[in-house]
């Protein structure tokens, strides 16, 4: 069985866009994680913790 260059390369191509956007929505739920914890914070107690970002 052999494969074409050119539908491999495709796949290839296609293979990292998937990686690529699986790593931005890892990094959009990290961020929505800390914004959360983040405002909870300063609703409950009025200030923001050290490790929050500004």
């Amino acid at each position: 069985m052999s494969i074409d260059k050119g539908i491999l390369a495709e796949l290839v191509e296609r293979f990292a866009q998937a990686l690529g956007a699986i790593a931005r929505g890892n990094t959009r739920a990290i961020g929505v994680g800390i914004e959360r914890r983040c405002t909870s914070a300063i609703l409950s107690t009025g200030t923001a913790p050290a490790d929050c970002p500004r």
